[in-house]
């Protein structure tokens, strides 16, 4: 978990078939599951966030689970700062991430980081 967070601080694409599963199972809404489903995801981030930047604040593991607590940081298209906090839960197979779902909380307007670049009122994972 910490491996990803860290290859997607360095935009480190290449790193994400050693951190997720063949068959890994994106659980946000309209994503692409599998590890190209994410690379393509994180080319988008990239393409309309400058400075991503995910930040740890806490890890908890039980079992095959594990959450990650970050906090995204970013600007967007627009100029304006980014802050959106994340819980991230991953079921764990093989010492890879199999299943992803995330959960996040945004002071004001956030949205999808992808397309246009736009913050309309939606999920930001």
């Amino acid at each position: 978990m910490l491996r990803l967070n860290a290859a997607l601080n360095a935009k480190d694409l290449a790193a994400i078939d050693d951190c997720v599963t063949p068959d890994f199972v994106e659980l946000r809404a309209g994503a692409r599951s599998g590890p190209e489903g994410l690379r393509d995801w994180l080319r988008e981030v990239y393409r309309t966030v400058r400075e991503p930047r995910w930040q740890v604040l806490g890890l908890v593991a039980e079992g095959t689970t594990v959450v990650l607590r970050v906090l995204f940081t970013g600007i967007d298209a627009s100029g304006a700062p980014i802050s959106v906090e994340q819980a991230h839960f991953y079921e764990v197979r093989d010492e890879r991430l199999a299943i992803h779902h995330v959960i996040q909380h945004c002071e004001d307007e956030c949205g999808e980081l992808t397309g246009s670049g736009k913050r309309p009122a939606a999920s930001v994972a």
